[in-house]
């Protein structure tokens, strides 16, 4: 059993007053949200987000400091109406920003460290030297409007370490030959954001395509890590970074301890602390299964995505690739592999999830007689002729009265970081919410939203600080229980654990 425990004070926090001055400016930014939103925080947010940021980093509260930043973007992506999910990401940050501060204080002797909730031991950046990586793949993530953004996904042998590379690129780049356009001129056509197959073979560091780095392996010393585990490729000088092709070999995930079982990947869910105080990092729940088998696949027209039942060390877990505008060959790309899957043995590299009892996993690399990464699959016939020999069907899951609840309330809360509790009254839909709550048998989940919609609307004009806490009090037990919803252990169905 992992158990973290915390030996003294820290050297990151500079006293009490700068811990309670960092704390104070991001509770007083939590506390604005909700009364005006992201729709009516004005032009003077930005500068409030930075002056909390500052105060966190001088106090060493590096995960403070990492959700202001994400809340500092949100407000640009919801200004620029350049993303879908920023309700559900502020209601997240949020969230985050009042867990870590409650938590931080916390007595019992069963509270999480102070060092794991704020994060004070982890440094801005670090300069990680001469290193050997091994690429695990790639997402790649945009949209109209929004340019794309690939993800490349690397693991570090050595020390087991996982990390993720970003690069952006917007529509400019998808016109080959332009270098600039004048600011005035109306007469350049609008570009599309570039999708995956185009960005295969481009640049992600020099002399590193995006390609050769998701699926080969790296040596460099140029690189440099972010607390979130995020990097970033440094040039000039003597740094370098250089890329050979992959192998179609799991072994190599294997010697990196990204390998796993689904029956260990469940222990690991069992033991880890709550999303809301977990570090966190952009690689959490990358994972590696060797594959064995394959009992079935199909087309799921509603998704638009292709899923394989693989089977993973005895136990069945579900590989699916949908559709999207930025990775359109994804789905085939899966299809071809599966074929090849049930004729040997491969592997698949993904993010895993749980859901409705089964393991998901939404693949960065796959392995058979060749690596692949689905994103960045152009279109072939033989990929096109796999996926359309596939059934159509839709795996058949019960009704999830509870999840859809959760899931209605969660939306209701997060709507409020939109509008503010000034400018909208979310009464009927947060009672609505709570009536679906009790009729499931979520009844202390229910109270807690009640109390919020009865103090945030009441004649008298509420305090501030009273509706932000009965805010975050609904949304830790919403989130709680969206997290505990998802526990295989509470799986009824059998379908996930059996290897339990």
């Amino acid at each position: 059993t992992e158990v973290v425990v915390g030996v003294g004070g820290t050297t990151a926090d500079h006293g009490t007053a700068t811990a309670g001055d960092a704390f104070s400016a991001a509770r007083q930014l939590v506390e604005l949200l909700l009364q005006e939103g992201l729709s009516g925080a004005g032009a003077g947010f930005a500068i409030r987000v930075a002056t909390a940021r500052r105060l966190a980093e001088r106090a060493g509260h590096t995960w403070i400091e990492h959700l202001l930043d994400e809340l500092a973007g949100l407000q640009v992506a919801y200004l620029a109406r350049g993303a879908i999910d920023v309700r559900e990401r502020a209601a997240i940050v949020l969230a985050g920003v009042m867990a870590r501060q409650k938590a931080s204080n916390a007595s019992t002797t069963d509270a999480l460290p102070r060092a794991v909730v704020l994060g004070t031991d982890e440094r801005s950046e670090a300069a990680m030297g001469q290193i050997r990586l091994t690429g695990a793949g790639a997402t790649v993530r945009g949209g109209p409007g929004r340019g794309t953004v690939v993800e490349v996904a690397l693991v570090e042998p050595s020390s087991s370490t996982a990390l993720v590379a970003r690069r952006s690129f917007r529509e400019l780049d998808a016109l080959p030959g332009v270098i600039s356009v004048s600011a005035g001129s109306s007469s350049q056509p609008a570009a599309a954001a570039p999708i995956g197959p185009e960005l295969a073979f481009r640049s992600m560091v020099k002399g590193v395509s995006v390609t050769t780095l998701a699926s080969g392996s790296v040596v460099s010393n140029a690189m440099v890590r972010r607390p979130d585990r995020v990097v970033t490729f440094r040039v000039g000088g003597l740094r370098r970074t250089s890329a050979v092709a992959g192998h179609p070999g799991v072994e190599r995930f294997e010697e990196a301890g990204l390998l796993t079982t689904p029956a260990d990947l469940v222990d690991a869910w069992h033991c880890r602390p709550p999303k809301l105080l977990r570090p966190p990092l952009a690689t959490e729940d990358l994972v590696a299964f060797r594959v064995s088998g394959v009992h079935g696949a199909w087309f799921d027209p509603a998704a638009q995505e292709c899923v394989v039942a693989v089977d993973c060390a005895g136990a069945p877990v579900l590989v699916a690739a949908a559709y999207r505008d930025v990775a359109p060959h994804s789905p085939a790309a899966l299809a071809a592999v599966a074929a090849v899957w049930s004729a040997g043995q491969g592997f698949v590299v993904g993010r895993a999830m749980l859901r409705s009892g089964d393991i998901r996993v939404e693949p960065t690399l796959l392995g058979a007689d060749r690596v692949i990464v689905p994103d960045l699959a152009d279109r072939a016939e033989a990929h096109e002729a796999a996926l359309a020999a596939l059934p159509v069907g839709v795996p058949s899951t019960g009704a999830d009265a509870i999840g859809a609840a959760l899931h209605a309330t969660w939306t209701a809360l997060g709507d409020v970081c939109l509008d503010g509790v000034r400018h909208s009254d979310r009464r009927t839909s947060l009672a609505e919410a709570a009536r679906q709550l009790r009729r499931v048998g979520l009844v202390g989940v229910a109270r807690s939203v009640e109390r919020f919609a009865a103090g945030a609307w009441r004649p008298v004009s509420p305090d501030p600080t009273a509706v932000a806490q009965t805010w975050a009090d609904a949304a830790f037990h919403v989130l709680a229980g969206l997290e505990l919803h998802s526990d295989p252990s509470s799986s009824t169905d059998g379908r996930a654990v059996s290897a339990r």
